[in-house]
Parts: C-alpha cells; structure tokens; sequence
C-alpha cells in the first residue's frame, strides 16, 4: 500500500513552493491565524463549522495566476460562516485560505456559502491516493461503517470515490467524507459460540465456571490506505492484559506484597501526580480529603450529594488504615480515622491502596479539531481504570469491596493528551499504534517500556503546569454500588449505583480535589424515563420534566450535531446533577435513560437518543444496554482478555459481560441456564455473521420504545466503540496533517468532535 504514496516527496517539495501562491501558506509555530470566524470571533476547535462538501478540479494550463494546479472548494451552511475567507490548517504549517468574495481562488459567488482556493498539488500522487481508497472499498464489498457520534450502521456506497475521466476533463469531482468511513484496519478474534472460552462467575452457586473452552481464530478487516500492519485493539485502544494491568516492575498487589509500589501505574503514583508531587504529606492529605467526599454530606450544584460513610468507613478506609499498621487497634471510627490516618506515613499508607489497576485506556478520539487555527487545547485523554478491592487477605482481592457478589466501584483517572497540533496528535497516534505492530509482544519489556513512555506523558508530575497542581488530570470519576445506604432518603435513593465526578482547581497554588456536577446529566428529577420509586412505597422526587424536555427540543439541532453542553444552571434553575443514582431492578440490569412525557416529550427521536446516550445514565444503561460498567470490577488474577474470551457474570437467564457490547460489539444471549449462543438485540431472526467478532455492532432496542417511522418496528442503535476508535485512529494516521493536501483538506473540514464524556 505504501507505494501509492510514493510520490510523498515531491507533494511537499510542492507545498514549500506553495507560500508564494495564493491559496496555501507554510506558517512557522507562531502563526496560528485564526482562520474563518462564526459570528466575528476564532473558531471553537469544539464546536468547527458544519462541512456539507468538498469539491476539487485539475486546473488548465495556466489557468492558476502562479501555476497552481488545482482548486479546492468546501461549501459550508451558511448560518456556521460569516466571514469572506476560511483558513483550514492541514497541518501545523500548512494552511489552506479559501474566498467566498465571488474571484479569489476561482470563486464564481460571492457570500454562498462556497469557498475556493487555488493550490499546488502533486497530480500524480493525487490519483494513486484515490485509486488506492477505492481499492480499499472494493475489498470491502462496497461497505461503509458509517458512525453518527457513537450509533454506527453498515451502509452500501454504489459508486467509487474518484472519477478519472471527469477529473480529466478539468470537471469538479467530489472529495466525499465517506473516505473515512470505511472499515478500519483492524486484527479481530473470531469468537465461536460452541468451542470458545466463556468464564462465568455464578453468584447462586457461588462457584467459578469454565464454558466452552477452545481456540481462537484470527480475522482480518481492512482499511483506508496505507497502513502497514492492523491495529489490534487489546494492544492500542483498551489495554486489559493481565501481563499489563498487573506488571509487577509499574504495578503493586498489596494482598500479595508483590510488584513496586512506586511503579508508574499504582494508584500511589498516580494520585502523587495529581496532588503536585510534592513531599509527604502532601498526597496522603490529597488522597484523605477526596475519600471524605463519602464521608460527609455534599452540596453540589445545588443539590444534597447524601454521604455513603457506613461502607466506605467499614469497606474502604478501616481495612486500609488497619492494613498500613498492621493493627486492628484502636478500632477505627468515624470519629478517630483521620487522626489514625494523618497518624501513620504517606508510605506506609499509599503502598496499599486498595485499588487494583483494570485498564489503561486511549481516548484519542474525544479530540477537537485544529483544523481551523492550527491547534487545540483538546487532543483527546488516556485513562486508566482501577477497581477498588479489598486488601486485607489473598483470597478477598479476588472481589470487590463489599461482602456480596454483586457489589462493585470503579474509579477512572481521565487524562488530557498534551498535544496541541495535528502533527503532534497524528505522532501521538503513531505511539499508540507501533504498539499494535508484529512481533511485539503483549506485556514484554519492550512493549511496557513503550506504553509507559506514552502514559508518563500525561501521569507525571507537572505534565499540565497550566492546569490544577500542575496535572494533566481532566477529571476523576467513580462509579459504585459497594458503598450504597441500605435505605432510601428523599437526596440516595438506595440501594443505588452512584456516580461521582471530581476535578482539581485550575488555580494557582497546591489544591485539593472537589466534587464536581456530572458533566452533560442534569439531576435525576427532570427525567420522566428515571424519577421512579426503588420501593413501592417510596415517593418518587418532584418532578420538572418539562424544563428538561424544553431544553432538549430548543437545542435539537445542537445536540444532533453533537456541539451541545448540557448547562450548569438554566435561568436560575440548577440543572447539571450532583450525581446520578442509576435506578435498577436487578443486580444485572440497568434500564435506565432518559425521556420526557406525554405533557413535556422529547419530540425528535434521534434527538432523544443522542442526549441519553450522552449521559451516565443512559450510557452506562438502557441505551447500550450495559450493566452499570462498560469495564468490570475485578479483582487481581482475574483475566479480562476479550479477544479470546468473553468473561461474564450470571443468574439464571440475566447476565454481564465483563467488556461490555457497546464497546465490543460481541454479547452473548441465555437460552435456558447456562445455555448460551451469540446474539444481539438486533429485530432479525437470524443474527448478523459479524455477532461472534470484534468487527461487528451490537444493536440496542431503543428502551423509550421509539419506533421506525410509518411501522410498528422499535428503533435499534449498532454501537462496537472499539471499532469506530479503531476508525478513527485510521484516520489520524492516514488523511490529516498533509500527505496528499486535498485529502487532509477533507480530513480537517468533515472531522466533527465526539463532544462526549464517555
């Protein structure tokens, strides 16, 4: 494949020459104009203007003022531009500046909404570039995988991208933004329903189950030109590996005493890096104030955040403190633990943390767009994924904190990726991908020391020194039932699964962690679809599902398009949650997401869809049917390697995968107990061929029950998130920051943001 773009060299030998002509500029670092402006100001990186089409023409002989070859055009709605000219940045030095003023570039309407530019392009390179994407859609039967946000669908193209002989009659053919839609190149397991490894934990029974043990197969997609090798997802995107995640030189098991303590992926280092690292006590204090969060009341936005302090007392900081001294007395309470604490050494008390490492996760794809000044202050996170587990004996790491089986919390540490510009992104990107090439081997040397190389770069110490204590920290968020009140209050509906978010101050000086409102959840008492009793007998909060409703249809459009914020506050009405109880009815099911009522409806049923889904709620419940974690809760030793195996929990006919479908696409359906065959929720009677791959979708029935226009038939959503991350990443790597210029002219203009915090 690469020899489709051999002719790279000569496309920018061509664009040096291209800063004399009009059209295309090569800018040092510090000219980051600002480019085409909505409503007069710079251009939102999180909110770009809507792209409808791109456009090129090969240029007659001397038909470009300074020998230009050919000319680009992109027409825009033109409600998102004001201005005569747009800049788009191909890369950090490269930029395209484009007239809608009726001559420049060849502009045949001034104020249409169309802009052009003529540019210098290596014609040559040009073709072979487009032949080679067409090549890649023939491979593919003519399929697309088609993404809106997170919803995907497989769709047919019934024409190639390029159009030779139009383009050689000096004709515009269209640079259409299905180039990047096609299947990403990408190493999958093909998991067999009869003869493949399930591992199931019967909480009834109490027992550990092995099903269908046997091998895997290897499969193959494609991809946009010219990836060398496929990205594998366990090796690149979501990192669970067992040789990873319980590395014993960056990774501590304080049940075992094994691995270092100070390695660069305990909870202890992590947490260092969020407080400023700084001498002790400075973390053992940053880490005490965020666990006093559960301990006393929170008032956040508004809103009576209830304490959870009987279990996090007896589940969490007891056999913590008792754990670090080695003592059961004094007995620790309420009153006395954080003398007890303060009492002992930052040492001996971070050494055995409870939290057990899960994932490590790449989040390159909740980037912004720099296409339109050049940079961004968003380039997307790395995560990682923690369990909390109990430390005190080998057998309790086993399980989560509490002493049931279906207990469980979660804490994620979200990163923000230091990168500001398209080439540092797509080099970014390159890390994450070498991961990925053969011959490296999952968990050895090489590749732990190469991953931690990417990881440092966000973990460390001052790695954001404009951000709070110098960390590139986003946000902590946790997710938990372990720690729920056994009764239900007017502010905790419980028993609950709770979701929390914290941020560090952006303000100068140490800080400690605060609790913050859930980003882009308003509270629980403006859903019609969640403001339900637990109990029968319990009364359902006051409701306000009309503000809630009202919003969402006045921003319809907005939240389509994925460019919305659901806001703190509307008029004076706080709106944005304190946190979010998801509401359940079994230990294995989370129905919950959001609609209005027939007094206050969501009209539009995308519109309802896509808010949902960007909530906790829907997305961690009915809208991808997930059970509360999308990464389970485990415990040391216990194996989440979902490219050979689908780990699940069960009871009866209801069950859990440890890797949820959203993300994977794969999910299996009981038939009887202990029964099971590969399936989705798809309305089909014979399942997809994909359903037992990495490659396919898993499809959701929408839990509001809407239904496909003029029948009876519920709506279905396709979600595999590792496959459209996978796509995603393609793209980074193939069309941005200028290999053949008008393809990462299109790469820039169409790329809309995920605006998403999960």
């Amino acid at each position: 494949m690469l020899k489709h773009f051999k002719h790279r060299n000569k496309v920018i030998a061509a664009t040096l020459l291209c800063c004399i002509v009009a059209g295309v500029t090569m800018t040092s670092s510090k000219d980051k104009g600002a480019g085409a402006a909505s409503s007069g100001g710079e251009i939102d990186p999180a909110n770009p203007p809507l792209a409808l089409k791109v456009t090129t023409r090969l240029l007659r002989p001397g038909e470009g003022p300074n020998g230009e070859t050919m000319q680009l055009k992109v027409a825009y709605d033109r409600n998102t531009i004001s201005t005569p000219t747009v800049t788009v940045y191909t890369s950090s030095d490269v930029k395209v500046t484009l007239a809608d003023d009726g001559r420049t570039g060849g502009d045949e309407v001034a104020g249409d909404g169309v802009f052009a530019a003529f540019i210098t392009e290596d014609v040559t390179a040009f073709r072979e570039g487009m032949v080679a994407f067409d090549r890649t859609l023939q491979e593919n039967g003519n399929n697309l995988l088609v993404f809106d946000k997170r919803a995907g669908s497989i769709q047919k193209r019934d024409r190639p991208f390029f159009d030779d002989a139009t383009f050689g009659r000096n004709e515009e053919i269209e640079i259409s933004k299905d180039l990047f839609n096609l299947q990403p190149y990408t190493e999958a397991a093909t998991i067999k329903a009869s003869g493949q490894g399930f591992q199931g934990r019967d909480y009834a029974g109490g027992s550990i189950t092995s099903k269908f043990s046997g091998p895997s197969s290897i499969s193959k997609g494609y991809g946009p030109p010219p990836l060398p090798f496929p990205i594998k997802k366990h090796h690149s995107l979501l990192i669970t590996s067992l040789a990873v995640v319980e590395d014993p030189v960056r990774t501590f098991n304080p049940c075992t005493n094994v691995g270092n303590p100070n390695g660069a992926w305990t909870f202890k280092t992590l947490m260092r890096g969020l407080a400023g690292g700084g001498a002790a006590p400075a973390t053992r204090l940053f880490v005490k104030n965020w666990l006093n969060k559960w301990m006393v009341n929170q008032v956040v936005n508004g809103e009576t955040v209830q304490n959870r302090s009987v279990r996090m007392l007896s589940q969490v900081i007891k056999p913590w403190i008792d754990k670090a001294r080695g003592s059961v007395l004094p007995t620790v309470t309420a009153a006395n633990w954080q003398a007890l604490w303060d009492g002992l050494t930052e040492d001996a008390l971070l050494n055995v943390s409870p939290f057990k490492l899960t994932a490590i996760v790449n989040r390159q794809d909740l980037r912004t767009n720099p296409g339109y000044s050049g940079g961004t202050s968003n380039s997307g996170e790395t995560r990682f994924i923690y369990s909390v587990i109990k430390n005190t004996t080998t057998a309790n790491c086993r399980d989560s904190v509490g002493t049931g089986g279906f207990d469980g919390m979660t804490c994620i540490f979200e990163y923000g990726n230091v990168q500001t510009n398209c080439n540092s992104i797509k080099a970014f990107a390159n890390l994450w991908y070498q991961l990925s090439r053969p011959g490296l081997v999952l968990g050895s040397a090489t590749y732990l020391s190469e991953l931690q190389t990417i990881t440092n770069s966000v973990t460390l110490a001052g790695a954001a020194p404009a951000k709070g204590n110098g960390s590139a920290l986003n946000q902590l968020r946790s997710n938990e039932i372990a720690l729920t009140n056994s009764a239900n209050t007017l502010n905790d509906r419980s028993p609950r699964w709770q979701f929390r978010e914290f941020k560090i101050p952006a303000v100068l000086g140490v800080q400690q962690i605060a609790q913050v409102p859930t980003a882009q959840e308003p509270a629980g008492k403006f859903n019609a679809a969640g403001n339900v009793p637990f109990v029968a007998a319990f009364t359902p909060l006051p409701a306000d599902v009309a503000t809630m409703a009202n919003w969402v249809n006045t921003n319809s459009v907005a939240i389509q398009n994925g460019t919305y914020v659901v806001p703190t506050v509307i008029g004076s009405t706080d709106f944005l949650a304190g946190k979010v109880n998801y509401p359940s009815t079994s230990a294995l099911v989370s129905p919950g997401f959001w609609d209005g009522n027939a007094a206050s409806p969501i009209i539009d049923d995308k519109t309802r869809e896509n808010f949902s889904v960007g909530t906790c709620t829907g997305c961690h419940g009915g809208e991808t049917q997930t059970d509360f974690t999308h990464v389970n809760y485990v415990g040391n030793g216990v194996s989440m390697n979902y490219t050979t195996t689908l780990n699940f929990i069960f009871s009866g006919l209801q069950h859990k995968t440890f890797i949820s479908p959203f993300l994977t696409g794969v999910d299996v359906i009981p038939t009887a107990p202990n029964v099971f065959v590969f399936g989705d929720d798809s309305t089909s009677a014979i399942e997809d061929a994909t359903d037992a791959t990495l490659t396919g979708l898993f499809y959701a029935r929408d839990p509001a029950g809407r239904v496909y226009p003029g029948t009876g038939v519920v709506r279905k959503w396709g979600f595999n998130d590792l496959e459209r991350r996978a796509q995603d990443m393609t793209n980074i790597l193939n069309s941005n920051c200028f290999r053949v210029l008008p393809i990462s002219f299109a790469s820039a203009v169409f790329f809309r943001p995920l605006n998403m915090v999960h």
